[in-house]
């Protein structure tokens, strides 16, 4: 197995990581947009990630209240409780 120099590697990486990112969308002429792209995925990400716990959060709230709720109308509705 012939072994790679470091300056073969650069060279690969060179062409090969700029392939990748192209596939993938990325515009490579442009890098300061590209990182502009990225970053507000990230942030677009992140918010999705709270909201998402945020809205089961909501969601349990109110499977809870409600089984609260229709347990004390049933006690009131066998106890006659109030009326």
């Amino acid at each position: 197995m012939m072994a790679l120099s470091e300056n073969d590697i650069r060279e690969v990486v060179r062409h090969t990581v700029p392939e990748v990112l192209s596939a993938y969308g990325v515009d490579v002429t442009d890098p300061p947009a590209a990182q502009a792209d990225m970053a507000y995925l990230r942030r677009h990400r992140l918010f999705e990630e709270k909201f998402s716990l945020r809205s089961r959060l909501i969601v349990v709230t109110v499977l809870i209240s409600s089984a609260v709720t229709g347990i004390v109308f049933l006690f009131k509705e066998a106890f006659k409780v109030g009326a």
